[in-house]
């Protein structure tokens, strides 16, 4: 038997098995469960006091002269607390039914107990744990640096705190935080210490996530190749929340976060820009502006998209602003614009030069036809005349409109037709129908017209021989992406065997050969009385027929 102690000690972690042997062993968990239970002494009882562990405090035990701390701690307690089945058990049971492992440790960090928490989640046993044998549990990577801190934490009598992996019953390695706080007497010497392992492998994962989110968002934020930024916005001026390098750059400097605009531009803002940033916020939707600024680089043309975001530091309205500098756009609209301009400024010249020499020609041929003694050859030169003239006055339509390229077709063919019924004589009435004006490029138009003229021209001259009255119907109307021009009579019509392939005529020549020159097609109909041709050619314009 060991000597008698005084009737005060400090429970050692390390004790005794009563032989005076001084062998080391854990404290049973029934004895660390009598340490750490404050029970008043009650009279002049021999029962033990026992003091609760608190942080900053040591822990003794008072305990009758002649016991050792293991006899004092474990039989005579027990037997001291028969009045009370549960005394000693309340800690026991509190820190086995603890979610996280937990376990305590000498001065030296000799671990001597861990709660059943420890052991279900290790899959070990209290011998395989006892003192340093946590080690056999740890990641070996890991456990240099864990060794390396917490030594240190022992010699200097510091509070321990690390996240390190810890080996599962099933081999697997899941991260815990250790917190341990040292228990010190009331000489500030260390006599204890307390750890808890918690799990933190889904906050790990949360963080890895969240990580791996920002990393995305910062590299498509950097990536991007426009100019982005966060702001909070002042009455007259911003301030960068947030902004990436490009921003950055363009405001001349390494990072603009926490700085104001006029700050940054020395308070050159475009006057559109503050008006538009508060108009965006009060309408809560995004706002889309495009306004010059003159920055570092010189004058830069932008495009900013603004997003009112939740309100920012201080209560002020919060925008993201997504801008893309399109200054090579503005820069290709402003050389196209005066492109053209010139090429407007060409068209009108050319239009204008080629009315003047058709007018030339048909004034050459009006000279040609009052010479001319035989009436065939009259007759075909004022013919002549009549087609340059169609031409002639299509381009000098262009020249008086700022459209140079492209031509009324229902404008100009009503006009024709009124012309060409006034220079055949009185007799012969005009009806014309069309929808609203088709506006076609010269390619298309010119041809047309040509081919319009020819046909009212047969008409008038053929259609009623010797007669004074009669009637021609000009329609012209656009289906499905086609113009169909008809030139109807009630005249004496075609002969039985007209063919419109055989015609030998310069007239029916021309129909045929500006008809397939514009891709189109014509029909010819007996209008009973009178001819019927129906000409018909793509425009590129659809159009959907009235219900």
């Amino acid at each position: 038997m060991p000597p008698p102690i005084s009737r005060r000690r400090r429970v050692s972690p390390r004790l005794g098995a009563g032989d005076g042997s001084g062998s080391e062993r854990a404290m049973p968990l029934t004895s660390v469960a009598a340490s750490t239970c404050r029970r008043p002494a009650v009279g002049n009882s021999s029962r033990p006091v026992l003091h609760a562990p608190v942080m900053g405090n040591t822990e003794f035990v008072d305990l009758p002269s002649g016991l050792t701390p293991v006899d004092g701690l474990r039989p005579q307690t027990e037997a001291s607390f028969a009045a009370d089945p549960n005394a000693g058990l309340d800690f026991r049971l509190m820190a086995d039914l603890m979610p996280t492992p937990c376990w305590m440790a000498n001065a030296d960090g000799y671990i001597f107990w861990y709660n059943r928490r420890f052991y279900d989640y290790t899959g070990t046993t209290p011998d395989q744990m006892a003192g340093w044998g946590w080690r056999s549990i740890h990641d070996p990577d890991m456990l240099p640096a864990v060794m390396a801190k917490w030594t240190g934490a022992i010699e200097r009598g510091e509070r321990f705190e690390m996240t390190f992996p810890l080996r599962a019953a099933d081999g697997s390695f899941r991260p815990f935080l250790t917190r341990v706080e040292p228990v010190r007497n009331a000489n500030g010497t260390v006599v204890r210490w307390y750890g808890v392992n918690s799990d933190v492998s889904g906050e790990v994962q949360l963080e890895t996530r969240l990580s791996e989110s920002e990393a995305a968002l910062r590299a498509f934020f950097e990536t991007t190749g426009i100019y982005t930024a966060i702001i909070d916005l002042d009455p007259d001026d911003f301030t960068f929340v947030l902004a990436n390098r490009r921003m950055a750059r363009f405001w001349g400097a390494d990072g603009v976060t926490g700085r104001t605009a006029r700050d940054l531009s020395g308070g050159r803002l475009p006057r559109s820009m503050m008006p538009a940033m508060h108009a965006a916020h009060v309408s809560g939707k995004p706002t889309t502006l495009e306004y010059p600024f003159n920055g570092p680089d010189g004058d830069r043309w932008f495009t900013a998209t603004l997003t009112p975001m939740p309100t920012g530091r201080g209560g002020k309205p919060r925008l993201s602003i997504v801008s893309l500098d399109i200054t090579a756009r503005k820069d290709a609209e402003a050389a196209l614009a005066q492109a053209l301009e010139t090429k407007d400024t060409l068209l009108h010249e050319v239009n204008h030069r080629v009315k003047n020499s058709l007018q030339l020609v048909t004034a050459l041929l009006s000279l040609q036809a009052a010479q001319a003694r035989e009436p065939a050859l009259r007759s075909s030169l004022i013919e002549a005349r009549g087609r340059v003239s169609v031409v002639a006055s299509m381009h000098q339509r262009l020249y008086s409109t700022s459209a140079h390229d492209r031509v009324d077709l229902v404008s100009y063919l009503r006009e024709l037709s009124v012309e060409s019924a006034a220079a055949h004589g009185s007799g012969i009435a005009l009806d014309f129908t069309a929808d609203d004006e088709l506006v076609l490029p010269l390619t298309i138009a010119v041809p047309l017209a040509l081919v319009v003229s020819e046909l009212l021209t047969n008409a008038f001259k053929y259609a009623f021989p010797g007669a004074e009255r009669g009637t021609v119907r000009v329609t012209v109307h656009v289906v499905d992406g086609k113009v169909c021009l008809i030139i109807a009579d009630d005249g004496v019509g075609l002969p039985p065997d007209f063919n419109l392939a055989r015609a030998g005529s310069l007239g029916m020549k021309i129909v045929r050969s500006l008809t397939r020159q514009v891709g189109g097609t014509v029909e010819i109909e007996d209008n009973a009385p009178g001819a019927k041709f129906t000409v018909c050619a793509p425009t590129g314009i659809v159009t959907t027929p009235a219900a």
